[in-house]
């Protein structure tokens, strides 16, 4: 058993991150969740006890493979963390969007973070929408 983190992806939905690779969900009955890799023609499956987002749980792989046929990508879950926690910011409070987007400017660590990350414009688009 392995231990991962539930974020939220682009369109909403909860995504698991298990050593810089993500899945989407299939299925859930609860309490378990049933999860395949996100890239298609990847079919590495896995399943833990819950799907709700911010959360960590343990990871059990289903199939037999475990190898992905891609490269991961460790960059992902900082920005899709950043993006969700300056939504949720957003939408409790009435501060101008460049002040949250600076705000959460601050955790970003790593050159390729930095590099990386969504301009002011940009971030002010999302607060907006």
């Amino acid at each position: 058993m392995y231990k991962s983190k539930i974020t939220r992806s682009q369109k909403g939905f909860p995504q698991l991150c298990f050593q810089n690779y993500y899945y989407r969900l299939v299925s859930s009955n609860v309490p378990k969740c049933n999860w395949r890799c996100v890239k298609n023609f990847c079919n590495v499956r896995c399943s833990a006890f819950g799907d709700k987002i911010g959360e960590e749980y343990e990871v059990k792989f289903d199939s037999k493979t475990t190898e992905h046929n891609h490269t991961s990508d460790p960059l992902k879950y900082v920005q899709l963390e950043r993006r969700r926690k300056i939504e949720l910011k957003a939408s409790m409070c009435d501060e101008s969007p460049r002040k949250i987007i600076s705000e959460f400017g601050n955790e970003l660590k790593l050159e390729e973070e930095i590099a990386n990350a969504a301009s002011q414009n940009a971030g002010r688009l999302f607060i907006s929408r």
